[in-house]
């Protein structure tokens, strides 16, 4: 079946440098689809015939869609191209990749008809068409793929996850908040009886934000590394499972522009950029000391110890991010 994924509300980047990007990428070939970037038009879907069109919210969903400054022309083009092709393919088998239709909130799209900052070209009756088009839906998420490895963790999950896994990701998860809620409660709700390895990602957004503060419970990395191993050992044990654990990524040139929504308590980061990669030396360190080396996922040794700056220019997101570019994700380590 000719698939295409496509996001309406955002649009998917053309960069291949794109962190947004790259987690469209593993929908892409999951569902076997061809993706439609951000400029897609009616021509577009009417060259490509698809039977069945996937359309995804992005991986920064948040419930307002992600519309910042009004629902603009780029956007209500989109709408429109959708809508009308449906219309004209009542046929077309559509799938939204959201794991709860019910916190859709569709008063997101009704409210904003009218508005100064909303597009001329989103009425009313586009808005009723494209709200009955997501109600009609199909939705799905990664768990009905039920693949036998889950990748499961922070924001960098995706950079981390192989080929052909399941990928759940929440950006700022803390390793601290994990292991405090309980690693067997994290991962639980997305294991299923065919579910063999699950590998995390987590420890990053710890290293950035928080180890380094005087309220941090565990005094070493050292220490993190251990509470984490023990509850490994416990849910691999209590769920039959074999579960791998990933590095935190390379401490990146402070140099470089970062978003603020990453910010906590005002700043990018907390403590010297020396001190956070001391730190990160010190916990992968620990990590291989304590786990057996073959559950450790880890980035390229040399990526550690290179120049911040070259690292940031030449592995992560452009033009800013905290994050791995695609083209650095682990299938090409």
């Amino acid at each position: 079946m000719k698939t295409v994924l496509l996001n309406p509300m955002t649009g998917i980047p053309k960069s291949a440098n794109s962190h947004v990007r790259g987690y469209e990428n593993i929908w892409s070939k999951l569902l076997n689809a061809k993706i439609l970037t951000s400029s897609y038009t009616y021509e577009d879907l009417v060259k490509e015939s698809p039977e069945k069109i996937v359309i995804t919210f992005g991986v920064n969903y948040k419930r307002n869609f992600g519309i910042i400054g009004g629902l603009a022309d780029n956007i209500a083009s989109r709408i429109i191209a959708l809508v009308k092709y449906v219309d004209e393919n009542p046929n077309t088998k559509l799938v939204v990749n959201f794991d709860k239709p019910d916190e859709i909130k569709y008063e997101n799209f009704t409210c904003r008809v009218g508005l100064p900052s909303t597009s001329k070209m989103f009425t009313q009756d586009i808005c009723d068409k494209f709200i009955a088009l997501l109600k009609s839906s199909k939705y799905e998420s990664m768990a009905d793929f039920d693949k036998e490895t889950i990748a499961v963790g922070d924001s960098h999950t995706p950079a981390f996850s192989n080929v052909n896994s399941c990928v759940y990701h929440y950006n700022g998860k803390t390793l601290f908040g994990i292991l405090k809620m309980g690693l067997d409660e994290f991962i639980k709700p997305h294991l299923t009886s065919n579910t063999k390895l699950v590998e995390i990602s987590a420890g990053s957004t710890d290293i950035r934000h928080h180890v380094l503060r005087d309220d941090n419970m565990y005094k070493t990395a050292e220490e993190f590394v251990l509470a984490y191993k023990k509850q490994v050992e416990e849910a691999e044990q209590k769920f039959g499972i074999t579960i791998n654990v990933c590095t935190p990524v390379p401490v990146e040139w402070e140099g470089r522009t970062i978003p603020q929504s990453i910010n906590f308590k005002g700043t990018p980061f907390f403590g010297t950029e020396f001190e956070r990669r001391e730190y990160t030396k010190q916990f992968i360190d620990a990590m291989y000391k304590h786990f057996d080396s073959n559950k450790i996922v880890s980035c390229p040794k040399e990526w550690y110890t290179m120049d911040p700056e070259q690292f940031a220019k030449n592995h992560m997101e452009r033009p800013r991010s905290v994050h791995l570019s695609p083209s650095n994700y682990r299938p090409t380590w």
